[in-house]
Formats: C-alpha cells, structure tokens, sequence
C-alpha cells in the first residue's frame, strides 16, 4: 500500500498542475502582520459584517463539545477568545506576530494562554478537543501539512473547523482537505456588503464528536 503522505502530498500536487494558476499562497512577512496590529488596521476584524463568520465558529465550538479545550491557529489579539469565553474549559491561542499577542495580555488566566508562535513548529503539551483554523490556511506553504502536523494533538474524536473567504486560493485548499477529512457540516455565509465565507467542521472518523 503506498504510504498516504505520499498520496497526499502528490494529490496537492496534481492540484497545483492542472489547475491555472497555480496555488499560491498569501504572502504576508511578520514585520507587515506586525505593522497592521501595531497600527490597529485589523481591528477591522471587529466590525459587523465579520460577526456572521466569528458566530458560526462559535455556534460549532458549542455545538459539538461542552466546555471544549480549544487550540486558535492564527489567533490575533484573540477576538474569537472574547466572543467563545466563558464557554470553554481551556484556550491557547498562537499567532506569529509578538505585537498580536502582546495585545492579548490582558485577557490570560489559568484557562486562558496566548503563545507567540508559528503552526509549523509549535508543539504543545496537551491535547485539544477542537482545533481552529480561523482565515489562517491559506498563509501556509502547504495547508495539508499544518493540519497533518497539528491532528496528533487533537482527542479522540477531536475535530477541525476552518474558516475560508471565498476566493480561487481557498477553494483548491478545501478540495484538497474534502479527499482527506471526513465533513461534518459546512455553511457558506455571504454578507450583503459581499464578503463571503466556506465554514467547514472536519475530522478524520466517521464518528460524531460528543
């Protein structure tokens, strides 16, 4: 049988060749993320239209594990943390940008812990109930491979959910992720300003997360 990070990764692969453009990512640089916090411009991320996205990850958070142990991927100054809190036995959030979190200091308790850190090398202690991977994917090289590196933290039955803005990018990441994790549920949400986004619940059993 052939090893299935080999299927994988040549699936991504076949992706990228026979579909133009090419998948790239975002290209985005530490010293850009830090200047946009810094400079309050993501506060936008606050507003109205973003309250549909922020909902729904919530509303699945609560749906399908009481008082999960949550891990945000990309968690900025934590607004999902202010809008998921009391409703969680614990949180760690991690984003690569120091000011970002330097912003989040004020919110840490004993269930409550911001980390400075990149998805590709952090490695926690602990494992999660559900893993959130909130308009963060299409920032990594190889979207499959965060996922693949972060599944082993998740508990048995532990499940994904990804948020996406509809776009050529992110709409190859999701036929990719589609061949490999089990969907859950998923919800297309299209603000009347047109912003639009693919919300998908992930796992990789045919069990249902209690």
């Amino acid at each position: 049988m052939k090893n299935l990070s080999q299927v994988i990764w040549r699936s991504f692969r076949s992706i990228d060749r026979n579909t133009a453009p090419s998948y790239q990512p975002h290209r985005t640089t530490i010293d850009q993320w830090e200047r946009q916090y810094a400079s309050g411009a993501l506060t936008r991320y606050r507003q109205l239209d973003e309250l549909a996205r922020y909902s729904m990850i919530v509303g699945y958070c609560r749906y399908f594990k009481s008082m999960p142990a949550i891990l945000d991927v990309g968690c900025g100054e934590g607004i999902l943390q202010e809008r998921l809190r009391p409703s969680y036995s614990r949180y760690v959030g991690i984003d690569v940008s120091a000011e970002a979190i330097r912003q989040t200091l004020p919110k840490k308790d004993s269930n409550t812990v911001f980390i400075e850190s990149d998805a590709a090398s952090y490695t926690p202690n602990e494992r999660f109930d559900i893993v959130v991977l909130n308009e963060c994917l299409y920032y990594f090289e190889n979207p499959l491979q965060i996922m693949r590196r972060l599944q082993p933290f998740l508990n048995n039955k532990g499940i994904f959910i990804a948020s996406m803005y509809v776009e050529p990018v992110s709409l190859k990441i999701w036929k990719v992720l589609k061949g490999v994790y089990a969907v859950l549920d998923d919800v297309h949400i299209t603000h009347e300003s047109g912003l639009s986004w693919i919300i998908k619940v992930l796992n990789t059993s045919s069990g249902t997360p209690t």
